[in-house]
């Protein structure tokens, strides 16, 4: 399922670019739009809309071709169910990258220099490249609870495989968390937005 969600789409990696590309400046939160009083960050969907690309696409492509394979070696059988799952794992996991990815940027609004928190970011997300039963209890709980990489793909497999016994049951919580996880980021967003004193340079 990770093949099929933020790092392979163009949506999500434009909010990590967003991040990556000015984390290191000193200018909070990345782009600009320059007026006659000054300037303002501008919104996340407007970087979305211009880093999107092609590439991301044809990576979609490679991925459900992939998720199609794995489906035949497990004899998997396909119905509408299982389709329309499909389809909303794959939208909530990019959501829940892009809203993640979000809410570390929006940290550019008081950390002029966020490289490590993004750093950390990026290293949790690593984690779940790998089975969480191989982590301890509280390190699987900060990856469901805190910071929820774990509903990407971690817990939408098993719920598509029918094996509740391997934490599948909580892959049907997957849409919820990524509209909830949005809704909250992106008020954290404007709050940001709203404490942001322009320099008018």
């Amino acid at each position: 399922m990770s093949i099929l969600v933020a790092p392979s789409t163009g949506k999500a990696s434009a909010a990590f670019t967003h991040w990556r590309n000015h984390a290191s400046e000193s200018t909070p939160a990345g782009d600009f739009i320059n007026g006659a009083k000054g300037s303002k960050p501008a919104g996340p969907w407007s970087r979305v809309a211009r880093r999107y690309t092609p590439l991301g696409l044809g990576n979609l492509i490679i991925g459900i071709f992939y998720v199609g394979v794995a489906g035949q070696l497990v004899e998997m059988q396909w119905s509408l169910f299982e389709v329309v799952w499909v389809i909303a794992f794959v939208l909530a996991g990019n959501l829940l990258w892009f809203s993640i990815m979000l809410l570390g940027g929006t940290m550019s609004f008081w950390i002029t220099r966020p490289n490590a928190l993004r750093n950390l970011v990026i290293g949790l997300y690593e984690l779940t490249r790998y089975p969480l039963s191989i982590y301890g209890p509280y390190l699987k709980g900060f990856l469901t609870f805190i910071v929820p990489y774990a509903f990407v793909a971690h817990y939408p497999a098993p719920y598509l495989l029918g094996k509740s016994e391997a934490d599948g049951h909580w892959g049907a919580f997957s849409p919820l968390v990524a509209a909830l996880l949005f809704a909250a980021t992106y008020q954290f967003w404007k709050r940001g937005l709203s404490s942001y004193q322009s320099t008018g340079s």
